[in-house]
């Protein structure tokens, strides 16, 4: 993982590679697969999902139509204001970040949906099969690859890998 440093001026220091660096350089180390995490020199806190969001902005604003800019960002605050966990299964069926989830990212994520109340307990097995679902009904290489890295991995929580290869068959040879 990159650890990056936010200073009070607002400029980024990048410890792993030690050097100054600038958002756009947060974006590529992203495009290139790479986890980061960026924290407040003062506080010590974790601001990456902060610094992310004005990375984002910074390049969708750069050289972009006006008009997709709208789209975009009216679409992102519908999705994001009414279900976002609809939001996570359209990633999923565009193929969008895929190649980056694993077993603990989606596990990680799901359980924040349950504990910001966007998702019931009682829903958790029903959603994690829908991503399943979406993964191999839309999946490209890369989305076969997880697929596969999911139905192997540690069998989740309570989860037994007889399950697993349940789920997987169903969606194999569905009836």
């Amino acid at each position: 993982m990159r650890i990056i440093k936010r200073y009070t001026n607002r400029r980024y220091y990048d410890v792993t590679a030690s050097k100054s660096i600038h958002l756009e350089d947060i974006a590529d180390y992203l495009v290139n697969g790479e986890d980061i995490q960026i924290i407040d020199k003062s506080t010590g806190k974790d601001i990456t999902s902060q610094v992310l969001a004005q990375t984002f902005i910074k390049i969708v604003t750069k050289n972009k139509s006006d008009d997709f800019k709208k789209f975009l960002f009216s679409s992102l605050i519908r999705e994001v204001k009414t279900d976002i966990s609809k939001l996570l299964l359209r990633f999923i069926q565009g193929g969008i970040g895929t190649e980056l989830l694993s077993m603990e990212k989606i596990i990680s994520i799901v359980e924040d949906f349950i504990g910001k109340g966007e998702l019931k307990i009682q829903e958790k097995e029903q959603y994690l099969n829908e991503i399943v679902s979406q993964l191999y009904h839309h999946k490209d290489n890369l989305q076969e690859i997880l697929l596969q890295k999911l139905l192997k991995s540690q069998p989740y929580l309570e989860w037994e890998e007889k399950e697993w290869r349940e789920i997987e068959s169903q969606f194999k040879n569905p009836t």
